[in-house]
């Protein structure tokens, strides 16, 4: 994978598939409820308004280095390197 940059737009999406192939693997009721308040409505805003503020929440939390990253990072992790 090149280094690309997504739009906002782009990366819900992204996060919005992962979570679905999550689901279609799972079956969990709790990833099929989040999909769903994340579902888009025909004006652009997802079904629970409170998704969007959350996610742009974490959007500027990452954007400003502020994630825990010790809940994500394992003994095994490649640490600096890019997702390919």
């Amino acid at each position: 994978m090149s280094n690309q940059t997504l739009t906002l737009e782009q990366a819900y999406l992204a996060m919005y598939d992962y979570f679905d192939i999550l689901y279609q693997r799972t079956k969990s009721a709790e990833l099929g409820g989040l999909l769903s308040d994340m579902s888009i409505l025909p004006d652009g805003g997802p079904l629970d308004p409170a998704v969007m503020s959350d996610w742009m929440k974490s959007v500027q939390r990452a954007i400003d280095d502020d994630v825990d990253t010790d809940t994500i990072q394992n003994d095994n992790s490649a640490n600096d390197k890019p997702i390919s």
